[in-house]
C-alpha cells in the first residue's frame, strides 16, 4: 500500500527548527568539553557467576571514558572545577568493597551510574575486562555507555530528528 506524503510546510519547517536547534547545541558542546579518563586499573574482584569465582578474587581491567563539560572552565586552576579522576577511582574501589558481583555488566552499569551522578559528566564509557578467563586470550570484558539523562546530548532526543552525528552513531 502507498502512502502518499502530506505536504505540510508548517511540520516540516517544524522539525527543520528543532533538528538546527539540536545541530547548533551539539556544535556547541563539541567545542566544550573535555574527556577524564581511567586507564587500565586493574584491581582484585569476586565477581562471576561460578562457584569458584565468589570465593577467589580473579584481577580485573577497567577503563573509564568520561565526556565531560568544560563550561565552567579551569582558570581558577581548583579542583572542584573539573572531574576528578581520582575521585573515580576511590569510587570504583568502594562499589568492589561492596562484595560479590555476579556479572561485569552489572559492575559497568554501577559505575556508570556513579560517574553520572555529577552533572557535568554527559557520558561515561566504560569497559571492565577479566584477565584470567581463558589461558589462550588475553582478556575477555564488555564494553558499555551511557549518557547522562539531562544532557541534551540524550540520544532518544536527536534520533528523533535524525541528527545524530557519524561520531555518535557506534
Amino acid at each position: 500500500m502507498k502512502r502518499k506524503f502530506l505536504n505540510k510546510p508548517s511540520l516540516i519547517k517544524s522539525a527543520s527548527k528543532k533538528a538546527e536547534k539540536i545541530d547548533s547545541q551539539l556544535a556547541y558542546i563539541a567545542n566544550r568539553y573535555y574527556e577524564v579518563f581511567v586507564k587500565d586499573l586493574i584491581l582484585p574482584a569476586l565477581i562471576g557467576i561460578h562457584s569458584h569465582e565468589k570465593k577467589k578474587e580473579q584481577r580485573i581491567c577497567i577503563n573509564v571514558v568520561l565526556m565531560v563539560d568544560d563550561r565552567c572552565g579551569f582558570a581558577k586552576d581548583q579542583i572542584q572545577n573539573v572531574v576528578s579522576y581520582e575521585k573515580i577511582v576511590k569510587g570504583i574501589k568502594k562499589i568492589l568493597r561492596k562484595g560479590h558481583v555476579g556479572l561485569i555488566e552489572t559492575l559497568a552499569e554501577d559505575i556508570s551510574k556513579m560517574c553520572l551522578v555529577d552533572n557535568r559528566v554527559y557520558i561515561a564509557r566504560i569497559r571492565i575486562e577479566k584477565l584470567e578467563v581463558f589461558k589462550e586470550s588475553k582478556s575477555a570484558g564488555i564494553e558499555i555507555e551511557r549518557r547522562s539523562k539531562n544532557s541534551i546530548l540524550n540520544v532518544n532526543k536527536i534520533i528523533a530528528f535524525g541528527s545524530v552525528p557519524s561520531s555518535e552513531k557506534s
